[in-house]
């Protein structure tokens, strides 16, 4: 398995997964929205059908079929963006 860290427009990158991040509510983040839009509102669907709430560490995985160069997306939460940023001040302190 090879795994890569790239920069630049997402919707143009060919892989066999394209792993993106979500703070929270994925109807609210960029990234989603912007896969969603993509892929005809699959993305925000599958995450209302599969209780997706981009919660830590909650994932959602989908192929793409076709309609962008990756083959799947998957969504990996990371929960809310403010209450982390808390947490890692806090752990900053010890």
């Amino acid at each position: 398995m090879e795994l890569r860290l790239l920069a630049g427009n997402l919707l143009e990158t060919q892989c066999d997964v394209l792993a993106v991040t979500c703070f929270g509510d994925p109807a609210k983040d960029a990234t989603v929205k912007a896969l969603n839009a993509a892929l005809s509102g699959l993305v925000l669907e599958a995450a209302a059908s599969e209780g997706f709430e981009g919660k830590s560490l909650q994932t959602l995985g989908l192929h793409t079929t076709g309609k962008l160069p990756a083959k799947r997306i998957l969504v990996v939460g990371l929960g809310n963006k403010a209450d982390r940023q808390a947490r890692h001040r806090a752990s900053l302190h010890h």
